[in-house]
């Protein structure tokens, strides 16, 4: 090992250490992977990749020069408690994107279609008939429109909403 070796630290209960470290191997000829929550050697760490930082902070990680967001956003790293000109990323799956588009359209019908108002209703024994609404007739609004907001906004575009976006 070299001291170019890159020392990837891994930290999550929501993703496997096994398959990303099979992963990075396949690109990296050579790499220190540890796995969390605890690091016993902060300091010799060169990338966190992680689902949310460590409890007790960056302040050990004396060598990070890069962070990386195993999840969709990263609003679980407060910038204050990043190291000063360290990056923070966040990972680009296109199975979370997949995962993302489907959780957004499954909310988007469930309100189209009116199944709170159903279950509300079923749940007081009453039943009254609702027109269904052709998609075209509900505009949907998407706040952010980088992967994961552009590839909503098209999927439901494609199923016929009229779709408006902000970034």
């Amino acid at each position: 090992m070299s001291s170019s070796t890159p020392h990837i630290f891994f930290s999550s209960t929501l993703d496997s250490p096994e398959a990303w470290k099979n992963a990075l191997e396949r690109h990296l000829t050579e790499l220190v992977f540890t796995t969390g929550p605890h690091c016993e050697d902060p300091g010799a760490v060169d990338v966190a990749l992680m689902h949310k930082p460590p409890a007790e902070g960056f302040s050990a990680f004396t060598n990070l020069r890069a962070v990386i967001s195993l999840s969709a956003g990263i609003n679980q790293f407060p910038a204050a408690m990043l190291p000063r000109g360290v990056p923070l990323s966040r990972s680009i799956d296109p199975t979370l994107t997949h995962h993302m588009v489907a959780y957004a359209k499954t909310a988007v019908y469930r309100y189209h279609r009116r199944f709170h108002e159903f279950e509300r209703h079923s749940r007081q024994g009453i039943w009254r008939f609702e027109r269904p609404r052709s998609n075209g007739e509900t505009t949907i609004g998407i706040l952010g429109l980088g992967e994961i907001g552009s590839a909503i906004g098209a999927g439901l575009a494609a199923d016929g909403f009229r779709v408006r976006g902000w970034s």
